[in-house]
């Protein structure tokens, strides 16, 4: 699992140029490029052409040539002791085989407390997280999100921040076992926590994108 934090990124190089370099070696592979099913399925059907079908298939893994299927919302959500775990957003149905899962969440705790001010502004005893939970594919009934786990925690708010950060967790599919459990049909859900009295979560916004493989 990767994480970034601060309020901006600059946007990394695609690692997709490596494909394109293999297969079109005379063409400018810079522009930054996300297939669709039918492309990846048209580039991998190329590379097989040039290398045996298990090799084109590590390259195109090894490229993070994926599907990206995106969701976003950018809505105020408070959450304290009283409503928590509360869900924030819930992706569309994934589709494909899940590679790989990025979350960017814009948020902040309650920018003050009366721990040991050592702790201000760190991750440490920082009682405002988010965690993941997954609806399995026909599951329409009510959910009940109180058996996540603090020790599951996808990202932290730092401690007695009250300005808003932005933090990217990037989750691979042999990270954690929620994103084994991700077949088609299911969704993720992005739960905001908060525990014990004075502390709240304060959710400005995320987006969760979710990287596929139609192979």
């Amino acid at each position: 699992m990767t994480t970034r934090s601060g309020k901006s990124y600059a946007s990394p190089m695609n690692p997709l140029n490596f494909v394109k370099q293999l297969l079109f070696p005379n063409q400018d592979t810079s522009p930054a490029h996300v297939p669709n099913a039918q492309q990846q399925r048209h580039t991998y059907l190329l590379l097989t052409k040039k290398v045996p079908a298990e090799i084109a298939l590590a390259i195109i893994d090894h490229a993070e040539y994926w599907v990206k299927d995106s969701t976003s919302r950018a809505a105020h959500l408070t959450v304290t002791e009283g409503n928590s775990p509360h869900p924030y957003m819930i992706s569309n149905p994934v589709r494909g085989r899940v590679q790989s899962v990025t979350f960017t969440i814009t948020s902040h705790d309650q920018g003050w407390s009366s721990d040991n001010p050592r702790y201000h502004g760190t991750y440490d005893a920082s009682w405002t997280w988010f965690t993941v939970g997954v609806i399995e594919p026909g599951d329409s009934g009510p959910i009940s999100w109180k058996d996540h786990e603090e020790n599951e925690r996808l990202a932290t708010n730092r401690h007695a921040v009250r300005d808003s950060e932005t933090q990217i967790v990037t989750v691979g599919r042999d990270e954690r076992d929620w994103v084994k459990s991700l077949v088609p049909g299911a969704r993720v859900v992005l739960l905001v926590h908060a525990r014990f009295g004075g502390w709240v979560n304060s959710v400005e916004a995320a987006q969760v994108d979710i990287f596929t493989s139609y192979l």
